[in-house]
């Protein structure tokens, strides 16, 4: 799926439940910890990246890892990989 404004070069606002006390910037990908320990990515899946237990697509609105709710720490990401 292509987003309507094509690729996005610039920075764009994301809206959460709570406040991001840290944030991981992968490639094309980004995760946020907020302040409940909770886990949430937004942008290419196409390597499994984003942990939504699926490869492939964008998620242009941020989704919450499931597998780590209540349990993120650090999160990380790399260029195709968190």
């Amino acid at each position: 799926m292509v987003h309507p404004l094509g690729v996005l070069q610039e920075p764009q606002e994301v809206f959460l439940p709570e406040a991001a006390v840290q944030v991981a910037m992968g490639h094309s990908h980004t995760l946020f910890l907020t302040e409940s320990s909770s886990v949430w990515a937004v942008g290419s899946n196409m390597h499994g990246q984003l942990g939504l237990r699926r490869r492939g697509g964008q998620e242009w609105v941020p989704r919450r890892v499931q597998d780590l709710v209540g349990n993120g720490t650090h999160p990380h990401a790399n260029i195709y990989h968190s």
